[in-house]
């Protein structure tokens, strides 16, 4: 992450997708091509990717029956960690967690929970 921002390299969070997700496409639309981005596809590209449309599932709704289910929810990457995993990713990468306005802090580390098995 820090090489990429070094490079000049465009990021985009997924929470920004979610909240802000015409001007999201369009500021990568424009950076890959150097062009000015058409609203109206940019509109029609968020309205018809939306999580919803995509899974046919409402935001927040899990598929159990898949070995990754996302919500599709912002902030839902915590709940994929054990305590132990939380404990490890935040040594190596805590710092950028914090940096990349994830978190504010590590206290998340110590909010996770055992996870529940999936069933087969």
């Amino acid at each position: 992450i820090r090489k990429a921002r070094s490079l000049g390299l465009y990021t985009v969070r997924y929470e920004d997708l979610l909240l802000r997700g015409e001007e999201a496409l369009t500021g990568i639309v424009e950076y890959l091509t150097g062009q000015m981005a058409e609203p109206v596809r940019i509109r029609t590209t968020v309205e018809v990717t939306t999580f919803e449309k995509s899974t046919g599932r409402k935001p927040g709704g899990e598929d159990v029956t898949v070995a990754v289910g996302r919500k599709g929810i912002a902030g839902d990457w915590k709940n994929c960690f054990t305590p132990e995993a939380a404990s490890v990713f935040s040594d190596f990468a805590g710092d950028l967690l914090i940096e990349s306005g994830y978190e504010s802090d590590t206290s998340w580390v110590n909010q996770t929970t055992d996870l529940e098995p999936r069933p087969d």
